[in-house]
């Protein structure tokens, strides 16, 4: 009821401010156009106001009857009178088959009142002005006080906290990474930009609640408690379509929007599986170009010129199934440690492995990475390496797929890791030091869709 009865007064209230329209055939509310010493104006008073909510307190000052609490746009009441609004919020009602005899506390109260969160029965807009409005009424609808308007302003929202990156997009898939205070709660959408090019940035959070209601609970995320940065993948997209991410921050405890509303825009290409932004990672990029049935091109700019890294390509099911950065090179090391088992190799750590094969590289690489097999979907990937094992930072990652037709055989397998040690990545040359990279820690920690 709340929400129909806002959108009355927003869209439809106007009209009834001519007294030329009739009254609507369904019930004739009559209104006492003067308050007598009965009927002396309530109390009205909001508190703990935030960006959307507020409570009120609402005490009669000799009333003893029932009386009703609406919420309104302020705007409305530049167009209409207290008793005209009063009228039509009634009329509402009454088509509703809303009892107005008994009170329920919800708008129907009797005496002093103090409401904690109006919220749950009203939708805001964030940073707007509202009005409130209070009357006394019988169980017939009839406007027994003279109403009282009081206008809040809601605050505006907080500046989003959140930065918002576009990682790898591919003409089905697309990568983003959010960065904001650990254990801190958003909502990410991702919309073709045509559904929601009419609709105003400020306004998108809104729509959103109100159009998907709980399930848009599915597309809130929150950040690990020892982690500032969370990568979420979409897949199934179309290709050669403009999509765009929403993002505001969201408070899954009390349910409501807790920062602004954040936006980014891309096209995805016409087809292929060939990377269009190498992604958005602290290590640095990854671009791949030319897929072949067997190879694919690629380069490699580490952020930091002077740290060893090393490049895996492995089946992107296999990198896909892990939650984290850390978790996928702990398999990478636990996996390199086994083969050195098998192969009755001690005294060696895998950075020493890596360091003596050649797989350990500086500053900025170019070239193809061959032996793969056609119509298969991979994940390159690298990282920094370090003496001590550890995770220095993220792991930069680019998906990309062979062209040709998989056999059966290899498509059952594509979740296992890619068994060799020796990996074929040529190296023409080296290009000298990296750019720059302003990437934020990313691990990745969940996927939608």
């Amino acid at each position: 009821m709340a929400f129909a009865a806002f959108a009355l007064i927003a869209a439809a209230l106007p009209s009834c401010s001519s007294n030329d329209e009739p009254t609507p055939p369904h019930q004739e509310v009559p209104v006492n156009p003067e308050p007598g010493p009965e009927n002396e104006a309530f109390t009205v008073t909001a508190s703990n106001i935030t960006a959307t909510d507020f409570a009120l307190s609402v005490k009669p000052n000799s009333y003893t009857g029932n009386y009703y609490v609406g919420i309104v746009p302020a705007a409305v009441t530049a167009e209409l009178t207290g008793s005209e609004i009063a009228k039509a919020l009634v009329e509402q009602d009454l088509s509703d088959g809303i009892d107005l005899g008994a009170v329920d506390n919800e708008y129907i109260y009797k005496g002093a009142a103090t409401i904690p969160s109006l919220r749950s029965l009203w939708m805001f807009s964030a940073g707007s002005e509202v009005a409130v409005v209070v009357f006394g009424l019988s169980a017939s609808g009839e406007i027994l006080t003279d109403v009282v308007v009081e206008t809040v302003q809601l605050l505006p929202l907080a500046e989003s906290d959140f930065v918002l990156s576009l990682g790898q997009v591919t003409s089905t898939t697309a990568e983003v990474s959010v960065t904001g205070t650990p254990g801190s709660s958003f909502y990410i959408g991702l919309f073709t930009t045509e559904a929601i090019s009419s609709i105003d940035k400020n306004d998108l959070a809104d729509v959103i609640i109100s159009t998907f209601g709980e399930d848009m609970l599915k597309s809130v995320y929150t950040l690990p408690e020892d982690q500032d940065t969370g990568r979420i993948s979409f897949s199934g997209l179309s290709a050669s379509t403009s999509f765009t991410f929403v993002l505001f921050g969201f408070d899954k405890e009390k349910l409501e929007v807790v920062s602004a509303t954040q936006t980014q825009t891309f096209t995805t290409p016409a087809g292929g599986d060939t990377p269009v932004n190498p992604g958005n990672y602290a290590f640095g990029t990854i671009t791949l170009s030319n897929p072949t049935n067997s190879s694919v091109d690629m380069e490699i700019v580490p952020a930091d010129a002077t740290k060893p890294y090393t490049i895996m390509v492995e089946y992107a099911d296999y990198v896909d199934q892990f939650a984290s950065d850390a978790q996928l090179f702990s398999e990478d090391l636990a996996f390199y440690y086994d083969y050195m088992s098998s192969q009755n190799i001690t005294g060696m750590t895998v950075y020493q492995l890596f360091d003596q094969n050649d797989l350990l590289y500086t500053g900025s690489v170019k070239g193809s990475y061959g032996e793969l097999e056609p119509g298969t979907r991979y994940c390159a990937y690298a990282y920094y390496m370090n003496a001590e094992e550890t995770l220095d930072g993220d792991i930069a990652k680019a998906y990309f797929t062979t062209t040709g037709t998989a056999a059966a055989s290899v498509k059952a397998v594509r979740s296992v890791r890619r068994n060799y040690v020796e990996r074929p990545f040529q190296v023409p040359a080296v290009l000298g030091a990296a750019a720059s990279c302003n990437a934020v820690l990313a691990p990745a920690f969940g996927k939608v869709r």
